[in-house]
């Protein structure tokens, strides 16, 4: 069960090209990097970009999820077009947490992350009228 007085820690790692894609059209974008900018302005939450110069070819395929359980145990989800799955073998988990320590140390600081979001939203999604939505 979720505390609201103790949040869990969080940290996101997006690749820059998420920035780029259009899905569901660029109004839904914006309000989705404004969701971002908002969430990396949370005391616990840390949003990272990974710039296209920084791509590591070992990441590239789906998302990783790393996860801390209340009972101090860690287990790493990873979910790609067609799979899921979860790993709970020690060694394997340990590989994927230095796989994201190498994304993160190779990603832009969270403030630089949210200037580059800020910055596609402005340059890419500008404010729209409601007929050209």
């Amino acid at each position: 069960m979720l505390r609201r007085d103790a949040p869990p820690w969080m940290w996101f790692i997006l690749d820059e090209v998420v920035l780029h894609w259009i899905v569901g059209g660029r109004h839904v974008m914006r309000e989705q990097l404004a969701h971002l900018l908002h969430l990396g302005q949370l005391p616990r939450v840390h949003v990272q970009v990974l710039p296209f110069a920084s791509v590591d070819p070992a990441a590239m395929g789906g998302s990783l999820s790393l996860l801390t359980l209340p009972d101090g145990g860690e287990v790493a989800y990873e979910e790609g077009i067609v799979y899921g799955r979860l790993i709970e073998e020690t060694n394997e988990v340990l590989r994927r947490a230095v796989l994201y320590d190498r994304l993160q140390a190779n990603a832009l600081s969270p403030i630089e992350s949210a200037e580059l979001i800020r910055t596609a939203m402005e340059e890419r999604y500008p404010c729209m009228s409601p007929k050209d939505r």
